[in-house]
């Protein structure tokens, strides 16, 4: 089987035939979120602060949380470039979502080494899935009379797109802790 055939088949894996729907999906609701003229920090400080308010541990993995968790550091100049970096990351994940699901997958698994050597688990990945759900749900409103309605469809489209881009993170910090283990034995013999 070649790459690219088994990036389609682990893509199928999460979305099944109804790929580019989910694409569709995600797409249509992020335009509505760019629409906004400063998205990219206020999407990613209501993100980070959610992510913070639920699990203030994840401060370490930050080099200016190491100060402390408090108030303040919800508004650092450190938190709004980090914002504004995750939401361009985001951005362009979502814009390369498309046929070549090879690019995709290479790009997420080398973003997936560097978040590895930050100290990112799973578990992170999945509270990060939690207020990025929430953060689309208070942007967009999920409430039935809201103009901007999130739905349970575009959650269900979110949830499956963002299952995808975390397991291709994880798996490249994986694969690279098992190049890493192999070199190191290499050396010891």
């Amino acid at each position: 089987m070649s790459l690219r055939n088994r990036n389609v088949a682990t893509l199928e894996g999460f979305v099944g035939d109804n790929y580019f729907d989910l694409v569709t999906d995600v797409s249509e609701t992020w335009e509505r979120i760019k629409q906004s003229p400063h998205y990219k920090e206020d999407f990613g400080v209501a993100l980070f602060t959610r992510m913070f308010e639920a699990a203030p541990d994840m401060w370490v993995h930050f080099p200016w949380g190491l100060e402390g968790h408090n108030h303040h550091l919800l508004e650092s100049p450190h938190l709004a470039a980090v914002a504004r970096q995750f939401t361009k990351m985001l951005d362009r994940a979502i814009e390369m979502l498309g046929p070549d699901l090879q690019l995709v997958e290479n790009q997420l698994q080398w973003l997936g080494v560097s978040h590895a050597y930050l100290g990112l688990t799973p578990v992170h990945y999945t509270l990060i899935g939690q207020a990025l759900m929430a953060t689309l749900e208070s942007k967009l409103g999920a409430g039935s009379g809201h103009p901007r309605k999130f739905t349970r469809r575009h959650k269900d489209s979110w949830n499956t797109i963002y299952s995808f881009i975390s397991t291709s993170m994880i798996q490249g910090a994986f694969l690279d802790l098992k190049r890493v283990s192999s070199v190191s034995k290499i050396g010891t013999h």
